[in-house]
């Protein structure tokens, strides 16, 4: 399996847009990176999206979020073998 991912950092975007962009470098031999949150009300991890080919910049909309709410991002990276360590928590709230 891949290194936890590198660099991993968090900017919401603007006000009540409920977008957070992130961005991290992948590791060698990984294939995509997978983002999982984890609320204050709900602690379990939830997985948020995949981005395959390597993307290493992205931004993810919460639509069902309520502006304002808190919420701790990891990101781990993917191959053939699994998913790899997590780089994170980084806590994030929802513009």
């Amino acid at each position: 399996v891949p290194d936890a991912p590198t660099g991993f950092t968090l900017t919401p975007g603007a006000a009540d847009s409920k977008a957070i962009t992130f961005s991290a470098s992948l590791p060698q031999g990984a294939t995509a990176l997978v983002l999982f949150s984890q609320g204050v009300m709900d602690p379990a991890p939830v997985l948020i999206s995949t981005f395959p080919d390597g993307a290493t910049q992205n931004t993810i909309t919460f639509d069902s979020s309520t502006s304002g709410e808190v919420y701790a991002f990891t990101l781990r990276a993917q191959n053939a073998a699994g998913l790899g360590a997590a780089a994170g928590p980084v806590d994030g709230t929802i513009p």
